[in-house]
């Protein structure tokens, strides 16, 4: 514990005007001659309160990303007739890697499958599926085939709500996903599901 001598400092007490002893006795980790050890234990117990405040942020944080599913938990509908089929291979591998089944959860809160059915630049055959929220009064799940846009590591798609959904290829293989409407933007990244 460090110790201050404001006369010895050359500081003189009327310069001192950050810190008023009378209102605020207490600096962790700093005594003043005289503080008497209450402030010692005070300094104990501040730092103790902070280490349990700091330890129930991290679990809740551990809590929160260990609640979002890595695979579907509810039943998505996807149609019948769905196919998925194979890119041609004189495709740039940035478009090819978009072919396939994709899972994620707009903001922790809606899961979404992505069935990107076929590709024939710069257009793509694609399922937008999606779950049921309701804290996003999203009551029943349902799909559509809306067209898609391709170009090299991205693919975009509108909604009828109106929205602009954007999926960008990532270099670990998964896809970063926004969903742009007036209310705001939602986020997920997309991870390929298997066949």
């Amino acid at each position: 514990m460090r110790t201050f001598d404001l006369k010895r400092m050359d500081i003189q007490p009327q310069e001192v005007v950050f810190w008023n002893r009378e209102k605020d006795p207490f600096i962790p980790g700093v005594s003043f001659p005289g503080s008497g050890d209450h402030l010692e234990e005070k300094s104990k117990m501040s730092h103790f309160r902070v280490s349990i405040v700091s330890a129930l942020v991290l679990v809740s944080l551990l809590l929160v990303g260990c609640a979002i599913p890595t695979r579907p938990t509810a039943t998505i509908p996807l149609p019948q007739d769905m196919k998925i089929v194979a890119p041609e291979p004189t495709l740039s591998p940035e478009i090819k890697a978009f072919s396939g089944k994709w899972f994620g959860v707009w903001d922790g809160i809606l899961e979404h499958i992505l069935v990107v059915e076929q590709i024939n630049p710069p257009d793509a055959t694609v399922i937008y599926a999606y779950g049921k929220a309701a804290s996003w009064n999203t009551a029943n799940p349902n799909f559509f085939r809306p067209q898609a846009q391709i170009e090299p590591g991205v693919l975009k798609l509108s909604t009828r709500r109106p929205a602009k959904v954007t999926y960008r290829l990532q270099s670990d293989g998964t896809l970063d996903a926004t969903y742009e409407w007036s209310g705001g933007i939602s986020s997920t990244k997309m991870k390929r599901l298997d066949q």
